[in-house]
């Protein structure tokens, strides 16, 4: 839900292409009032999800503010559209695997041992995400020991911590190509996540430091990578929005007042 007197950002669609821009829109939501584009909306900027959009003429006249224009690869935007914009997003920041981070919890192995062991559940817990429903699925890949998964569900268990075991061709999707590490901090090479099956998550699952160290840097793999806050990003940025959140800006304004009171009740001052 958008706070009053935020933003309002207006959306122009080509309904015949029916581009699907809701994971950037759901990004975008906590800073701006994101809405279909109708006419006299007064908005701030506008947004428009295919360059063919109909009422994207009509939309640019009536908004002073910026205009961000998301292309696509497979129909891109005339150069001297690209050239008007105040920000050209590339639709390829979004894709199957792409994941709003900000809606997920980590849970870091020691917290699932702690729900299993609370819930009667197996110690050495594994589970198949793929014979699950939806919300099976996210449920037992919060506390799963390990889990083995393929496709787009690979990565809500990187993103919600789960050791994750997947195949070649979802690993490949995914951008961590046929081996299971990848380059992080300091050139180092940190392992993501493994090639196999039920075997190699049980292996997973009665390794702790394995399992704490997949749980992590799945987890920053996710944020680096696939989470939609990454084409949100340079859109608040150029509507000069503050992208911390409200527990950060109210931290923010508590030190900022300690900071305040140390500095006059020091001696001499005043």
């Amino acid at each position: 839900m958008t706070a009053p007197g935020h933003p309002v950002v207006a959306v122009v669609l080509d309904p015949w292409r029916g581009l699907d821009i809701g994971p950037l829109v759901s990004a975008l939501a906590p800073y701006c009032d994101v809405r279909a584009f109708q006419p006299n909306l007064g908005a701030t900027a506008v947004l428009a999800a295919s360059w063919r959009a109909p009422e994207l003429a009509r939309a640019r006249r009536e908004t002073p503010g910026p205009f961000v224009l998301w292309d696509t690869a497979d129909d891109p935007a005339p150069e001297s559209l690209r050239a008007g914009a105040d920000l050209v997003l590339d639709a390829s920041m979004l894709g199957a695997y792409s994941i709003d981070v900000s809606t997920v919890r980590w849970m870091p192995p020691l917290v699932r041992a702690r729900l299993r062991h609370r819930e009667g559940l197996p110690a050495g817990l594994v589970v198949d995400l793929d014979r699950m429903g939806d919300d099976v699925a996210r449920s037992a890949a919060a506390v799963a020991a390990a889990v083995v998964v393929t496709g787009p569900r690979a990565a809500l268990a990187l993103a919600v911590g789960a050791p994750t075991v997947t195949d070649a061709r979802t690993a490949a999707e995914l951008g961590i190509g046929s081996v299971t590490g990848l380059g992080r901090g300091a050139g180092a090479e940190h392992e993501v996540a493994v090639l196999g099956g039920m075997k190699a998550a049980m292996a997973v699952a009665g390794d702790e430091r394995r399992a704490a160290a997949l749980s992590w840097w799945g987890r920053r793999f996710v944020e680096e990578h696939l989470d939609v806050g990454r084409a949100a990003a340079p859109v608040i940025e150029l509507l000069g929005l503050d992208r911390r959140s409200g527990l950060d800006r109210a931290l923010d304004e508590l030190r900022a007042a300690g900071a305040s009171l140390e500095t006059s009740a020091a001696p001499g001052a005043g």
